[in-house]
């Protein structure tokens, strides 16, 4: 009986090894490409998870102080498009 996944010993070639691959014809698709594919990709997340988190931690004064100026910079804005306004209807 067959392990799962092995040739029968009635389908084997002698003198052959599953790994041989003939001349021009493509190996047979594993999985080891796809996995080092996921891995790679969920290492470079960790990783660009990794500095963001500590980004956020070492400046968050940064956003509050900008934050802060957003009230007093539309204030201005909505002025100066007032007095635009005012200027192009006279």
């Amino acid at each position: 009986m067959a392990g799962r996944g092995r040739q029968s010993a009635a389908r084997s070639h002698p003198g052959r090894r599953r790994t041989d691959v003939a001349a021009g014809a493509r190996p047979r698709p594993t999985f080891a490409f796809a996995r080092v594919a996921i891995l790679t990709t969920l290492l470079l997340m960790a990783v660009y998870t990794a500095f963001a988190v500590q980004r956020i931690q070492s400046e968050p004064s940064g956003a509050a102080a900008a934050s802060a100026a957003l009230p007093g910079r539309a204030a201005t804005q909505s002025l100066r498009f007032a007095n635009l306004c005012d200027d192009y209807l006279l």
